[in-house]
């Protein structure tokens, strides 16, 4: 090829080359935009505020520093059964007077029951539901007898829309559900363990054990378990992204896993928030009586999933786990490996 054929060529090159650095540099100049300057001080505002929003504390009135209580309602004691006399057999939990209302807001399986064993035995305040679980009064849980709107529980516990029968999942539905202008306890457990421990609700046959009861082994084998895991994950997930992109008011994120490898730290923290009094006495007594009545026994670690059911999971976690710290939370814990994804990767990573 001569010289002079050769140059134009040479000249298209080096305009193409021009051309696709200013591109990528600045596609702004094509797309006729101008690059996004500094936030204006009303956009810079809106965002102090909705931080505030976030990360403020549940506004409570006391009286004489307690909460006040229904002294002549609906009690229970939770310890009745220690020795008599003994520093915990008195301690009562009651209904509260002008209560704020507070979500407690969890994933199926997540450890809400446990969690509100845990704030009643702090506090001496019933914990309230969207829903009433016989199985749940009959074990203390008086508060589930209270309307919502009542006043006079702490929490409130709610799935939302995460129910495995919930008719309807979307966005109008899931945001009428969980009011976001209330306070909320966002509550995450890992999705594999919720799953799991959510299969086995629903498929305890004995109502009068639903909360702690175990299955089968080979219920985890069927296509309906299958057709389960494909729908929850992304329930899971939109859970959690929901109350972290809508909520209006002071929104605590309390991680299960945490709260069960140190109890104490955890649950003075989720008080802080709730702006409920420390009870030292109180507090000891929980330390002493960690379980509750609702845990189920003999908990077997085993792997039911496939593994396109874990890669889901595992980017399932990865966008709750960068939202989570977008919006200045801690991140997902460093969970434990749970079960094997790939060579070299366990479910518990979400990077």
């Amino acid at each position: 090829m001569s010289t002079r054929s050769r140059t134009p060529l040479i000249a298209i090159v080096v305009l193409f080359s021009l051309l696709s650095t200013l591109l990528l540099s600045n596609t702004s100049f094509f797309l006729g935009l101008q690059r996004p300057g500094p936030r204006s001080p009303k956009e810079q505002d809106e965002l102090e505020t909705l931080r505030r929003q976030l990360h403020g504390r549940v506004e409570r009135h006391l009286v004489n520093g307690r909460i006040k209580v229904n002294m002549s309602g609906p009690h229970w004691r939770l310890w009745r059964t220690d020795v008599p006399g003994s520093l915990c057999v008195n301690y009562e939990t009651r209904c509260g007077v002008e209560v704020p209302r507070v979500w407690l807001v969890s994933f199926p399986g997540s450890g809400n029951t446990w969690t509100r064993y845990l704030l009643e035995a702090a506090s001496g305040v019933f914990t309230g539901s969207v829903y009433q679980d016989a199985t749940l009064v009959r074990g203390g849980y008086l508060g589930d007898l209270e309307a919502p709107d009542s006043g006079t529980t702490l929490v409130q516990k709610t799935h939302g829309a995460a129910l495995y029968h919930h008719p309807n999942y979307d966005m109008m539905t899931r945001n009428h559900l969980v009011d976001p202008s209330f306070p909320a306890v966002l509550l995450l457990r890992h999705p594999a363990k919720a799953l799991i421990s959510y299969w086995k609700l629903l498929r305890t046959r004995n109502k009068t054990t639903l909360h702690v009861s175990q299955v089968s082994k080979e219920m985890f084998k069927s296509r309906n378990f299958h057709r389960y895991v494909e729908a929850m994950i992304t329930r899971w997930e939109k859970l959690a992204v929901d109350r972290l992109l809508w909520s209006s008011g002071p929104l605590h994120v309390l991680h299960y896993e945490l709260l069960l490898n140190n109890t104490q730290l955890h649950l003075r923290r989720l008080l802080h928030f709730l702006g409920v009094p420390l009870d030292e006495r109180r507090l000891a007594c929980v330390s002493s009586h960690l379980e509750g009545s609702f845990k189920r026994k003999n908990n077997l670690d085993f792997d039911p999933f496939t593994k396109g059911e874990k890669e889901k999971m595992s980017l399932a976690m990865g966008r709750v786990h960068r939202l989570l710290l977008l919006a200045g939370y801690q991140g997902l814990p460093n969970y434990p490996q749970l079960f094997q994804l790939t060579k070299g990767k366990s479910l518990g990573a979400y990077e």
